[in-house]
């Protein structure tokens, strides 16, 4: 099953959900899951999201080890990559790829851990490589 929804002219979501993944998560939950993304990371999440390039959540039934410590059965991966030539989002982070993990259940929040990830959503941790975790309430719909 695949989807795809255009979140802004340059930039559109491709939704995959992976053969052992059927039926983990619905595309409106998908589609739901990735807007509370946009909300609680910013300023990527909203006046810089133009500058983003091949944008793909992927779901996977067996999350990460550490993802499952926070009770997360299924979990969405969010890739995005930054523009080459960005015209919001500086030059340094041009062409990189971001990862996210987004979970929900009893602690609903957002995984990433690279530098470039944390400081473009404001996230703490930015000083280290480290997995950084951010609650957030409002995906507690991904059961």
């Amino acid at each position: 099953m695949f989807g795809k929804i255009v979140f802004a002219a340059s930039a559109c979501l491709t939704a995959a959900l992976a053969p052992s993944a059927a039926g983990a998560f619905s595309q409106d939950e998908i589609d739901k899951a990735v807007m509370e993304f946009r909300n609680k990371c910013q300023p990527l999440g909203g006046s810089m999201w133009a500058d983003l390039r091949d944008v793909h959540a992927t779901v996977d039934n067996l999350p990460p080890d550490h993802y499952q410590e926070k009770g997360w059965k299924k979990s969405i991966r969010l890739s995005v990559r930054v523009a080459d030539s960005p015209s919001i989002i500086k030059q340094q982070y041009a062409g990189q790829t971001l990862q996210f993990g987004i979970g929900g259940g009893k602690n609903p929040g957002i995984f990433t851990g690279k530098r470039a990830a944390k400081a473009l959503c404001g996230f703490p941790g930015q000083g280290n490589g480290d997995d950084v975790f951010v609650p957030d309430p409002a995906l507690k719909f991904l059961k």
